[in-house]
């Protein structure tokens, strides 16, 4: 059901191109946050700032609890339209948080690995400072999807 209603937003929208804006990182930073403030931002010019607690297009919330879990992407593209006409649909794609105690260390990496093979894009959102750790588990899913490409 959610294909066939994304592929019909993509028929709809008439756009030559899509691109997928992913996110991914550790449990509980703010990714889902950061989507929802992102498609305000999108979806208008000036007032992309309303009350915080109005959700838009992104469920979260604040707590240990997570909220997102797979992989979710909003159903309507986010159309943008280039300085020489070319029309572009914008999927945003959010990432359950990874490497809690709950996920195996492959269904983090699964996670990972889907998630950059299929953005055009990837943020990869870390809270306060990088560490090795986390360079660590960036270089080991992008191996994960670089061999999963090969297949």
């Amino acid at each position: 059901q959610g294909l066939a209603e994304l592929e019909e937003a993509l028929g709809c929208c008439q756009c030559e191109r899509v691109a997928v804006l992913g996110i991914s990182g550790a449990l509980r930073t703010g990714k889902s946050f950061f989507f929802d403030l992102f498609s305000r931002y999108l979806h208008s010019s000036e007032t992309w700032l309303p009350p915080v607690l109005d959700r838009h297009c992104f469920e979260w919330q604040a707590g240990a609890e997570r909220c997102t879990e797979g992989i979710w992407i909003w159903s309507k593209p986010f159309v943008m339209v280039s300085s020489s006409g070319i029309r572009t649909a914008v999927l945003l794609m959010d990432t359950q948080g990874v490497f809690d105690a709950r996920s195996t260390r492959q269904q983090c990496n699964s996670i990972l690995g889907l998630t950059a093979a299929l953005s055009s894009l990837l943020v990869y959102n870390v809270s306060r400072q990088l560490q090795q750790d986390t360079v660590d588990d960036l270089l080991a899913f992008l191996e994960f999807a670089r061999g999963s490409l090969r297949k």
